[in-house]
């Protein structure tokens, strides 16, 4: 929280700004703030409960799991050979890492 007041307080010197007129605009900032303060939560008490070599998947996954996401929320096309390519070099090194 610390971090993100420094941020606004330095972007607001610089001339930056942020406009919350529209609903959709506060909308995506809420969710992005509540959708970081619960994945930080489960990650530690993952990493509290299991061992973290076995955790290291989820991590590798993130990537993955932005670009669906972005798919979903943002309407993005995650069918360009880039992403398809990223997508099986992420898989293969999570399964080459679980070998």
């Amino acid at each position: 929280m610390f971090g993100g007041i420094v941020l606004l307080f330095v972007g607001n010197l610089l001339g930056g700004g942020m406009d919350f007129a529209l609903s959709k605009s506060a909308f995506v900032m809420v969710y992005i703030c509540f959708s970081s303060i619960f994945s930080y939560c489960i990650w530690f008490s993952v990493v509290k409960n299991g061992e973290l070599s076995k955790l290291f998947i989820i991590k590798f996954a993130e990537p993955m799991f932005a670009c669906v996401f972005g798919a979903l929320i943002l309407g993005e096309n995650i069918f360009k050979m880039l992403y398809i390519i990223s997508f099986l070099l992420i898989t293969t090194g999570i399964y080459v890492s679980n070998k």
